[in-house]
């Protein structure tokens, strides 16, 4: 339907800056842009996967009762203190700001315990409620990988920076 933008051949004496890998990759290089190798292309990868591999075999929400049916007060505190205990996690080890790792977390535990805050019988609310653990931490990793996809094609300019692309044309 439309022509793909190509640019000229490569030239192996003029490497674009930034070098960019392809699209389906970007979010992993963004994560190399905020943390080490080790941290970025072993260690979170790898918790989310052993997080989706285990998670199934706690016996959490399996009958598809709201999450926040019983013993709300407790259930809020240990999923708030998760979520807080994963932001920290994550800029602590980071080398630089990683803004958009904790504002996807933070976007993703806010409806996670909505039902469990606020009271209410609507459709949306028991949809919320219902949702298994496994189902959030797919969403958190959905999320996160979208929105650092995102950043590394439109957002990634000269020298690796932070650039608004209708502001500098660098896009």
């Amino acid at each position: 339907v439309l022509d793909a933008p190509l640019e000229e051949l490569a030239n192996p004496q003029m490497t674009p800056n930034p070098s960019k890998a392809p699209w389906y990759f970007l979010g992993l290089q963004e994560l190399l842009h905020y943390y080490p190798p080790f941290v970025a292309g072993v260690l979170i990868p790898g918790l989310v996967i052993i997080a989706l591999v285990i998670v199934p075999y706690f016996n959490v929400n399996l009958e598809r009762r709201p999450l926040w049916e019983t013993d709300r007060i407790r259930k809020l505190w240990i999923v708030g203190g998760s979520v807080v205990a994963t932001c920290l996690f994550l800029h602590f080890v980071a080398k630089h700001s990683v803004w958009p790792l904790i504002l996807s977390t933070v976007a993703v535990a806010i409806p996670m315990m909505l039902p469990g805050v606020v009271r209410s019988d609507g459709k949306v609310m028991r949809w919320l409620a219902t949702r298994s653990l496994a189902f959030w931490i797919f969403v958190w990793f959905v999320v996160a990988e979208i929105v650092l996809t995102v950043i590394g094609v439109y957002f990634r300019g000269p020298g690796w920076s932070f650039t608004l692309p209708w502001v500098d044309g660098v896009y």
